[in-house]
This record gives C-alpha cells, structure tokens and sequence, in this order.
C-alpha cells in the first residue's frame, strides 16, 4: 500500500533506477510500462544479495514481524537506507554499522512515526528545553462509521501492533510504560472534530532525542471505538497467543488482523490528522495541526505515508552532502521542514492538505 504509492511517486525522477524486490510475481504487471524499473521476483535474501553491486539505496517498506533482520542485513552491505516498517526494535543498535560505512539509515520515515518526529525536532529547535511534548495522530474515516468507526487503509497486523504493544511515555523525565488501552483520553481538535485517544508507542528515536519534562504520543479514533476494541482484548483475540485450528497453531492476533482484511475495507473517505503542541520551560507554545483529506481510492494515511517516505529518500539524494551518517530520524532533520512540505503540496491536490 505505502510502497507501490511512493514508487509511482519516485519514477518521474529521471536520475533513478529502481529494482523492485517483491515475492509477488503477479505485482509485476504494475510496473512493467516503466524503462527504468527491474522487477526482481524475491524469495529468499540471497535473491537481493545477487544485484547488491548495482545498489546505493534501499528503501523498506515490510510487516514489522520481518523488517528488521532484513534491515540488519542490509546494513552490513555498507548501503544507505529509508525505512518506513513499524519496527520494534531500536535503530541505534545498528549505529556503528553505518558509521563504519559511511552510510546512513533514516527509520520511521512515514506519516507518525515520522512527519510527528519532524515537528517535534523543530520545536526543540524554537525551545532548547520543553516542558510538555503531546503528539496526537490518528488515520480515520471522515465520519463514525460502523462497526468500530475504523477502516483498514495499510496492513492490519501493524495497524493491532499499536493496541498490543506497551507504549513508552516520559513522565516527570522518566520514561514509562502504558498499556495502550488501560487508559482512554478525550480530545477536541479545533475546526475538526471531537475524538478519543489512547497512548501508542510512537515516540520511539525521540525518546533518544527530544529532552523533555513529559512527552507522550496518542492516537486518536472515533468516541467508542476503544471500548470495542478493549472487547476484543478481553475475549483475547488482541493478543499474540495461539489458537490451535485443525491441527494448526495460528496467532490470535493473525486471526483478527485477517478478519480486519476482510470486513474493514469499507469504501469511504478518510482523513489523517496530526497535532502536536509544546510548551516550554517559559510557557511558550507551540502548535501544529495537519490534516490530509482522502478517499477509498487513494486513503489520506496511506497517501500521507508514502510522500513522507518518497521525500525522505529524495532529501537523501538532493542533500547527500549535508546529511551526516549514522542513524537520522526524522527529528534530527528539522531543518528541512520547508523541503518536506513543499512535496506534501506538490504530490497531491491542494484541496486535501489543510
């Protein structure tokens, strides 16, 4: 979903050649029209390592259960890398890799992580010291729509990652840990709507980068949604146990994020919203909201992911010299704020970026 949208936006730039590496070999009659791209039917890693000459840059778009030892094993091939998979893992572990080669690794290039971790490196940029960090996201359908008031617009299992994994949050300069349903919020974005909202772990590299007092992120959904879900959680189908069926042992949460596929790719527009406000030991503030307005065609998260993650591989391309290697998250990139919303207006209509 986020791969094949940054690629359409990738292949306008006459300066590339892309091979694509996709166990699907039905997905190569989407690309076939195309000179400067090379379908490589992958089903293993040593089907990557046979074209590893002719490779500068790998850009990563996997589920989060597979993408970091591939990522680690692309590391040690001395290669640049964008990443845009909700990986679990941290990045850093792989810092004197890159350092060693020279090269650089720019993870969570996406809508949040990612363009939330922008923000938030330009407001340590304006504060120097923050007092108060809050990040509220949330890809959703433009009204609350049955049964849950969610669509599935990008991979499902990844999607339940965040009701699953235990978020990191900073409180009183000590990073915690919340069950991301324990607790149910309440916000009202102005000029947007009315929405609740849960911890999720998306503060990530920032928790490495960002000094502040308190700092959390929250997704956002629709008034109800969460109780259902917390249905979910309590009847166990939110977990990572398995389930015998016929002899064979599934993840519960396989099972769910299936059925997910099946009955929540519901046609209908959506919108993907981002707020951030900070406040400083002065108790100035500052505030951002971004909305990205969509449809069942072309989802607004999706679309908003693989912008950010095609102008991350750009900026990587545009600006090698200034970019130092090693580990750059999005927040250590701040200072290209104005690059990454220029391409936010120039890769979809302006009607649908407020």
């Amino acid at each position: 979903r986020v791969g094949f949208r940054a690629l359409k936006i990738l292949i306008n730039r006459k300066d590339l050649f892309i091979k694509i590496f996709e166990k699907d070999p039905f997905k190569k009659s989407l690309v076939s029209e195309y000179e400067n791209i090379e379908f490589v039917e992958t089903r293993s890693f040593e089907d990557i390592e046979r074209h590893m000459n002719d490779i500068d840059l790998f850009m990563t778009a996997l589920p989060s259960r597979d993408a970091f030892k591939i990522i680690m094993r692309l590391a040690e091939k001395c290669v640049d890398i964008v990443d845009v998979s909700y990986i679990y893992e941290d990045p850093y572990v792989l810092e004197k890799i890159f350092m060693k080669c020279g090269r650089t690794y720019i993870p969570d290039a996406g809508f949040a992580p990612g363009y939330s971790n922008l923000l938030a490196g330009y407001a340590q940029d304006l504060f120097k010291d923050i007092e108060r960090l809050e990040i509220y996201v949330g890809g959703i359908p433009r009204e609350n729509i049955p049964p849950i008031g969610y669509v599935v617009t990008w991979s499902a299992e990844d999607l339940l990652e965040e009701y699953l994994r235990p978020a990191r949050a900073v409180f009183d300069q000590k990073t915690v840990y919340k069950d991301p349903l324990e607790h149910i919020g309440e916000i009202e974005i102005p000029g947007i709507g009315v929405f609740q909202w849960f911890y999720s772990d998306g503060l990530r590299t920032l928790l490495k980068n960002i000094k502040a007092r308190d700092m959390f992120e929250a997704t956002l959904r629709w008034r109800g949604h969460l109780e259902k879900m917390r249905i979910l959680k309590d009847l166990g189908l939110l977990s990572r146990e398995k389930i015998v069926i016929d002899d064979n042992q599934i993840d519960m949460i396989r099972i769910l994020a299936s059925v997910f596929e099946k009955n929540l790719k519901i046609k209908t527009d959506d919108m993907a919203i981002l707020f951030i406000r900070a406040v400083s030991r002065d108790e100035r503030v500052y505030e951002e909201t971004v909305v990205m307005y969509g449809d069942h065609e072309d989802p607004a998260t999706t679309r908003f992911t693989a912008i950010v993650f095609a102008s991350s591989l750009e900026l990587l391309i545009d600006k090698r010299s200034e970019i130092d290697p090693g580990i750059m998250p999005l927040e250590k990139l701040y200072r290209y704020k104005d690059y990454y919303e220029e391409r936010l207006y120039r890769y979809q209509p302006k009607k649908d970026l407020v």
